[in-house]
């Protein structure tokens, strides 16, 4: 259960996020959660820490070489 601590973290602060009207950090949110979610089931259980950490720093790898590779045009 200790593992979850990332992802609760993230769910925390999608509410927060929410309550401010900050879209542009609700969509992110969103998405990690997502990203975690599907790591979750791939796991068939909950993730550790480590495991945690390793999806976010896939995730955000794939989005650097995206952001880089792409024009960049904010959506809000």
């Amino acid at each position: 259960m200790a593992g979850n601590m990332i992802t609760k973290r993230l769910q925390d602060d999608l509410k927060t996020a929410m309550k401010e009207r900050d879209k542009l950090r609700v969509s992110t949110l969103r998405m990690l959660i997502s990203e975690m979610k599907n790591a979750q089931l791939e796991e068939r259980g909950d993730l550790s820490g480590e495991k945690e950490l390793s999806v976010l720093t896939s995730y955000a790898k794939t989005v650097s070489y995206t952001h880089l590779t792409l024009p960049t045009k904010r959506i809000v």
